[in-house]
């Protein structure tokens, strides 16, 4: 828990009432940060009702020169990628619990050899521990410093305290960090009640999993798994509001800063809902490709502004752009590839109707050139990682850099949705099975349920298939191929604009 130094913010004796609000509401969150007894749920209610305080506080006249706003921008950047981080470990929990659930459910019906799961389980929840312990380490970049002004000083103080609730989500999330943890010891504190802070559900559910793995319990409470679920859900829909929140208060800042231009807002407001789409699993792919390619024309517009024509890091705006231009030439080679194999699982299938029947080595055929396509994607995926948002005191450098991250983004989950799962042990039987019951917080992809289709017709499991679902599939991979076709010429035209400004 971080540690506070207290004191008053010396504003005019006739302060404006937002001001007391948001003093007040800073006041209350350090309390709930101390209390061990407040909810994680409670205390990101308590933070989104601050970030609507600090927005009403922004507009405020007197407020509208911030001397360090470079810094609290950059501050508030990084609060979003904490945020980020903490969506994402929210969307991977309830995919863990969900896996679990059925699980369980297939247990119930008498399919008692579910060890594997179990394990992957567990396996997953230790990756998605690493990943929180990694985002744990950046939060303490988020550090207050103390400015003489006093407008500075309120802003800092809320980055600061931000920082620590999610750090405090984060560890919830993650359960406890000792690796001793046993089911026994576990209850054995819950009966004597001497812990300091409430036990965190997933680390109830982590030990009772863990119990069964080591065959020291045979059964698991499936209303303890409910409740977690329940639990999740609702931090993600606070998550996702205050999400909402933090994008509008950088928006702010940016129009101090800037003085902004109809332009800017646009931008800003297309990079807000390229956001929220990318955390929002309903979102399709095509739609998220097609905002992309909406916000590069504001883009276009945003470069040409005379006060856009000097950029402090050209250079590595324009290296981003260049690497960009890899990422979607690889993600138009990977549907141009996925086309083909499309059209050749189609004339395969139609040989088939025709009494064809020995197309075995055809079927194998595609699978071995789908598992070429993926090897080649998942390559790809690391050299998106290169594409990193670096935090520049520039505002247009920061924007330029916030566009490139979004995109980089969206390609990675354009390719992961190409690539379709990455677990290997799918099975057709495990897909049907996840989409009967509507467990999945993110729809499947076409990809992957042909692929296990076609494994499974190998395999001798499934004797008959869906034509439709393959002519559904090159449907969506045609219109896709459009869209990011489009979006290649913009991402040129956005270099080019970028040369220009260098050259000049």
């Amino acid at each position: 828990m971080a540690s506070y130094h207290t004191r008053s913010f010396s504003f005019p004796a006739k302060s404006h009432p937002i001001v007391d609000q948001l003093s007040e509401q800073l006041c209350r969150l350090r309390s709930s940060q101390s209390a061990s007894t407040s909810s994680i749920t409670s205390k990101l209610t308590d933070l989104k009702d601050l970030y609507k305080s600090v927005d009403e506080f922004l507009q405020l006249p007197q407020n509208q020169k911030i001397v360090s706003v470079e810094e609290v921008i950059d501050g508030s950047l990084r609060v979003l990628d904490i945020c980020s981080t903490s969506q994402d470990a929210l969307v991977q929990s309830k995919q863990q619990i969900q896996d679990i659930q059925s699980s369980l459910r297939r247990r119930c019906n008498s399919e008692l050899n579910i060890s594997n799961d179990f394990s992957e389980y567990l396996q997953s929840r230790k990756s998605a521990k690493k990943m929180i312990k990694k985002s744990l380490k950046n939060i303490k970049q988020v550090e207050k410093t103390y400015e003489s002004n006093v407008i500075d000083n309120m802003l800092k103080d809320v980055q600061a305290i931000t920082a620590d609730v999610f750090k405090s989500l984060l560890t919830y999330i993650s359960g406890s960090q000792k690796s001793s943890w046993s089911f026994s010891k576990l209850v054995g504190q819950k009966a004597e009640k001497q812990t300091t802070a409430s036990i965190s559900k997933f680390e109830v559910v982590d030990a009772t999993i863990e119990s069964i793995c080591q065959n020291n319990k045979s059964n698991v409470d499936m209303l303890e798994i409910v409740r977690l679920e329940s639990e999740v859900q609702e931090i993600d829909q606070v998550v996702e509001c205050l999400f909402r929140h933090l994008v509008k208060t950088r928006v702010t800042l940016l129009n101090v800063l800037t003085k902004s231009h109809p332009v800017v807002d646009q931008l800003s407001e297309q990079l807000c809902r390229l956001r929220s789409s990318q955390s929002a699993s309903t979102s399709s792919i095509t739609s998220r490709l097609t905002d992309l390619k909406d916000l590069y024309k504001s883009v276009d517009e945003f470069l040409q502004l005379p006060q856009n024509q000097k950029i402090g890091s050209v250079e590595e705006v324009i290296d981003g752009s260049l690497r960009l231009l890899d990422i979607c030439s690889t993600s138009q080679d990977a549907l141009v590839q996925s086309k083909k194999q499309i059209q050749d699982i189609q004339s395969v299938l139609r040989r088939r109707c025709n009494s064809e029947l020995n197309m075995s080595n055809d079927f194998a055929e595609y699978l071995q050139s789908r598992k070429s396509a993926k090897k080649t994607i998942k390559k790809s995926l690391k050299d998106i990682k290169q594409v990193e948002k670096t935090n520049e005191s520039n505002v247009i450098d920061s924007m330029l850099k916030d566009v490139q991250a979004i995109t980089a983004d969206v390609f990675k989950s354009l390719l992961t949705y190409i690539s379709g799962s990455q677990k290997s042990s799918w099975s057709f039987s495990k897909l049907v099975g996840q989409k009967a019951e509507k467990q999945t917080t993110a729809p499947i992809s076409k990809f992957e349920a042909v692929d296990a289709t076609i494994e499974s017709i190998c395999q001798k499991k499934k004797s008959n298939f869906d034509m439709s679902e393959i002519v559904q599939l090159e449907s969506e991979v045609q219109e896709i191929d459009e869209v990011v076709e489009c979006l290649f010429r913009h991402l040129v035209k956005t270099r080019v604009t970028l040369l220009n400004i260098l050259s000049n």
